[in-house]
């Protein structure tokens, strides 16, 4: 029988995103503009990749929107917000 020696090398591991991560993106504030990440529906309205959506008012954990077409949608979630859209800069 062969005999295998096997070396173990420390690997650095990877940190899991964390609270502190999601406090490095730009708040969502009345009057800011949000891009689309990708597809999604919101309120039985679909939002295309690349979409730019604009703040109108925020009320606790949850937002007015305006659609390029001047559509409102009301009393959207921040954290839905935040998975479908990004703070454009």
């Amino acid at each position: 029988m062969a005999a295998f020696a096997v070396t173990v090398a420390a690997v650095p591991t990877l940190a899991a995103p964390s609270a502190a991560f999601a406090d490095e993106e730009a708040p969502i504030k009345a009057g800011a503009t949000l891009v689309a990440r990708g597809d999604c529906e919101l309120s039985k309205v679909t939002i295309t990749r690349g979409s730019k959506v604009e703040v109108t008012t925020v009320a606790g954990d949850k937002a007015n929107i305006v659609l390029p077409d001047g559509h409102v949608l009301a009393r959207i979630p921040i954290k839905r917000l935040r998975y479908f859209f990004e703070v454009a800069r």
